[in-house]
């Protein structure tokens, strides 16, 4: 009765907008790279020392999830939440790996950004905003592509469908329908950078002109 697929975790993430408490039991490493909107990294095996990130209401939603059927992290997150008394407990066990097949959006933090900056070659950051708005400032060794012309672009993505693309822009709906046009095309490891530009400039990153 616990487990949803990802068509029910996405239903969960529209329905309970504020009140989902949703946590990535995978070990913390993995959740700069992407993760499910909304979730806080809480590694399993750090479960007891990182009790205080869940809600103090034991009757609040609460889902884990984490790297697929294959992992035992969630399922064994979701246990340890029963024992300390929590009562709505929810796991998505096909994990990230069943969320990206799906085709739904997965968010990159700055820290993902910051981690591959030394070579470029890795990631590919991808700014869809307009050239105005680039012009003022933008996330150094990005590619610039407006979303109004993004659906023509599609030669200029990298060949490899597997290599991480980390998407941005002025706000949430842009980048995400960046996100769709470009998983789409079925590159996989697709992301949103969260918070945008925003988050970079609030993280204390530079701007290059």
């Amino acid at each position: 009765e616990w487990i949803i697929d990802a068509k029910g975790m996405a239903k969960l993430i529209a329905d309970n907008k504020g009140k989902l408490a949703l946590f990535d039991a995978r070990p913390g490493k993995f959740f700069p790279e992407g993760h499910i909107e909304g979730a806080v990294s809480n590694y399993d095996a750090k479960f007891a020392k990182n009790v205080a990130k869940l809600p103090k209401d034991k009757n609040q939603l609460v889902v884990f999830y984490c790297g697929g059927p294959t992992w035992r992290l969630s399922p064994s997150s979701a246990s340890k939440a029963e024992q300390l008394g929590y009562t709505n407990i929810k796991v998505f066990r096909g994990g990230l790996p069943a969320w990206k097949k799906a085709k739904k959006i997965v968010y990159t933090t700055t820290e993902f950004i910051k981690k591959f900056a030394k070579s470029p070659k890795s990631v590919v950051v991808l700014d869809v905003r307009a050239k105005a708005s680039v012009q003022k400032g933008h996330i150094k060794g990005a590619y610039t592509i407006p979303l109004s012309e993004l659906k023509a672009a599609k030669t200029k993505m990298p060949k490899k469908k597997s290599a991480p693309i980390v998407l941005y822009a002025d706000n949430n709906q842009d980048a995400i329908k960046a996100f769709k046009i470009v998983r789409k095309w079925g590159y996989k490891n697709t992301s949103v950078l969260e918070g945008g530009l925003a988050s970079w400039k609030k993280s204390g990153n530079a701007l290059n002109q």
